[in-house]
Parts: C-alpha cells; sequence; structure tokens
C-alpha cells in the first residue's frame, strides 16, 4: 500500500505539468463476496460484513468520484469521496517516492533488455 502511495505521488510529481491527473484512493473494506466460498467465513463472518463493509457499489464510490469530479486535486489522498490527510504520515515521503520511482526504471529497464 504504501508503494502505491509513493507511485502516485511521484507520478504527480513528474507529469502533473502535463496534464497527468493521479490520486491515492482509500476505497474502505468492500464485501467483495471473495471469501463466499469459506464455509467458516460464512458462519462468523456474515453477520458482521453488513455493518462493517461497504457494498461493491459503495466501495467504487471513490473511485468513480475521482474519476469524474472536477473539484479533485492531483496527487491528494481520497476516502469517502473527500480528501484526507494519510492514515500514516510515514507514507508522505518524497524521497522515498522518488527512490522507489528511480527503483522500479531500473527493474524495468533490465527487463526490458532481456526481452530484446
Amino acid at each position: 500500500k504504501t508503494a502505491n502511495i509513493y507511485f502516485t505521488q511521484e507520478l504527480h510529481r513528474r507529469f502533473h505539468t502535463q496534464g497527468v491527473t493521479a490520486y491515492v484512493l482509500h476505497p474502505g473494506g468492500v464485501d467483495t463476496g471473495l471469501q463466499r466460498h469459506v464455509a467458516l467465513s460464512q458462519v462468523f463472518f456474515a453477520p458482521l460484513r453488513m455493518l462493517l463493509f461497504k457494498t461493491q457499489l459503495e466501495g467504487a464510490q471513490t473511485n468513480l468520484f475521482c474519476a469524474v469530479s472536477d473539484d479533485v486535486v492531483s496527487g491528494k489522498y481520497y476516502s469517502d469521496c473527500r480528501e484526507t490527510e494519510l492514515a500514516n504520515p510515514h507514507a508522505n515521503n518524497s524521497e522515498q517516492a522518488r527512490e522507489w520511482w528511480e527503483y522500479s526504471e531500473k527493474i524495468l529497464a533490465e527487463k526490458i533488455k532481456q526481452w530484446d
């Protein structure tokens, strides 16, 4: 999760002047149905899922909001269709974001070179 935050922040920093927008999104806990085949999960957690988790439609709202709203700001963190602070301040580290980006570029370049 932190690496995704770093990537989004660095993507924004590098390309926002070219019209590229990037947002860090937290959909919250979403009942996706992935656990429906786990019998123990059905017995113990089915009632709790209805209380604690969002529906799939509710979980998609922040993604849709950032995709279509004119009120969002590139490079920011969004949860429940509003800008909010990162839960972990250590994830807001521009130096780490730059280092992860450069490391990813290096690894990709090596892999691409292998395919040539």
